[in-house]
């Protein structure tokens, strides 16, 4: 079964999600700085990071060591104070562009399911899922059935195409299987004023947001996402890709959906109604 409300529901969570915790953030960071700042200075007590400096000045007799020793400390606790404040300072864009990465892990699931589900409903497309792939005769005897053949090698092809980069794994699906991807990002299974809305967002432009995903994930100091805003529309542009590609791909393949209300769902969505089909497969 491919899940597209299941998918949809996960992506359009999220920015809710980070809304949620971004108000607990600022709610409770006062309190928090105030704890780190006490815990970095038992931690300097603690390991005598600062006793050595203040008993040479101590040592020194001399009368101006009091005022000295209490400007020392006055400088510590404000660069103590203002290097937790630096740590504080990216903790909500750092969980805004987390609750990105979610929504492209979502949309990246989704895309994986829908491959998997694919070749399931039809293996015949193995063969032209990949070039001149050949199976040895040992792996075929040592098989246990011809379904076990067939479900590895679609774990190997799903497996090839994950690593492929957004643009690459969507003209996997037009070229090999003949999901309609161009037509799809007219956004034409859509109302005229959705499609208004989405009209901006073409392949460059999901590609672009898809790799943001990569830049915050393996490089930490990367923020493309300075609002919930943004969030909110990269979450709603995604899901309404997984409905689309959900639509194109199950009338062509006749695939079950995980959706019972079809027409309530698809109107919620402003789906156009020449998107709608009768049926069990939508």
């Amino acid at each position: 079964m491919l899940r597209p409300l299941h998918f949809m529901g996960e992506i359009t969570k999220v920015p809710t999600f980070v809304r949620l915790l971004d108000q607990l953030v600022v709610a409770f960071l006062p309190g928090l700085k105030g704890e780190k700042v006490q815990a970095l200075k038992h931690a300097m007590s603690e390991h005598n990071l600062i006793e050595p400096v203040l008993n040479v000045v101590r040592m020194s007799g001399a009368p101006e060591a009091t005022a000295l020793e209490e400007k020392l400390r006055s400088e510590l606790d404000r660069h103590v104070h203002e290097a937790v404040d630096r740590e504080f300072s990216g903790y909500r864009t750092w969980l805004l562009n987390s609750g990105l990465v979610l929504v492209v892990a979502f949309l990246d699931s989704f895309l994986d399911e829908l491959l998997r589900e694919v070749l399931t409903a039809d293996p015949r497309r193995l063969m032209t899922a990949v070039e001149d792939r050949k199976l040895e005769l040992k792996q075929i005897i040592d098989a246990p059935s011809r379904e076990a053949i067939i479900a590895d090698e679609i774990c190997r092809v799903a497996k090839r195409v994950a690593f492929m980069n957004f643009k690459d794994r969507l003209a996997f699906l037009e070229k090999r299987f003949g999901i309609p991807i161009k037509a799809i990002l007219t956004w034409s299974d859509f109302t005229t004023e959705a499609q208004t809305d989405l009209s901006a967002w073409d392949m460059d432009r999901l590609a672009l947001v898809h790799e943001w995903r990569h830049q915050v994930a393996h490089r930490g100091s990367a923020t493309p996402l300075t609002s919930i805003a943004e969030l909110s529309e990269i979450a709603d542009v995604f899901a309404r890709l997984v409905l689309a590609l959900a639509i194109h791909t199950s009338r062509q393949f006749q695939l079950e959906l995980d959706w019972n209300a079809v027409q309530q769902e698809l109107k919620k969505w402003a789906v156009a109604p020449s998107g709608v089909q009768k049926g069990p497969a939508v």
